[in-house]
């Protein structure tokens, strides 16, 4: 549920990013197999992929469309269609950066947020939390509004223990 309070953000989509994802992949992919084959071969095999590319593209690109991030009153909510719905409470965000690293993620975008959340954890001795990337539309606005909202949360419990 949305109070009026809430700041929604949508997935920010880069073309270029579909482009590299969607279509240069498959086409490498299948060089070796389309230089051996013949030509009735060639137009069979690229309209697969042209026709899976489409479906791919379709899908992404809804699902890109409904991709949102909303700052609510308990925490930041991560929407992403089908498979994601994530509340991060504003007490578990231990850091929040700029990022352009490709790990997969609810993020349309090069340019995205990294964000650390949860308790400390480690596994085979290295020390790590969790987290997860986004990539907003007007970045460095919700960034800044999520550092005000995670403030105003520590100051919260800061009064409410005295």
């Amino acid at each position: 549920m949305q109070n009026s309070q809430d700041s929604v953000y949508y997935s920010k989509i880069d073309w270029g990013f579909f482009i590299s994802i969607i279509i240069l992949g498959p086409l490498i992919s299948s060089y070796k197999l389309l230089l051996n084959a013949d030509i009735y071969l060639t137009i069979i095999i690229l309209s697969i992929i042209f026709a899976g590319l489409l479906i791919m593209w379709a899908t992404l690109h809804f699902m890109g469309r409904k991709t949102k991030y909303t700052l609510e009153d308990k925490g930041l909510r991560i929407y992403f269609p089908l498979w994601y719905n994530l509340l991060i409470p504003y007490e578990d965000i231990y850091a929040i950066e700029k990022t352009f690293n490709l790990v997969n993620a609810p993020a349309f975008s090069w340019t995205r947020v990294k964000i650390s959340y949860g308790n400390e954890r480690s596994f085979l001795g290295i020390k790590s939390r969790k987290s997860t990337q986004i990539s907003p539309k007007n970045r460095d606005d919700f960034i800044c509004e999520l550092n005000e909202r995670i403030e105003e949360i520590e100051d919260q419990i800061e009064e409410e223990s005295y």
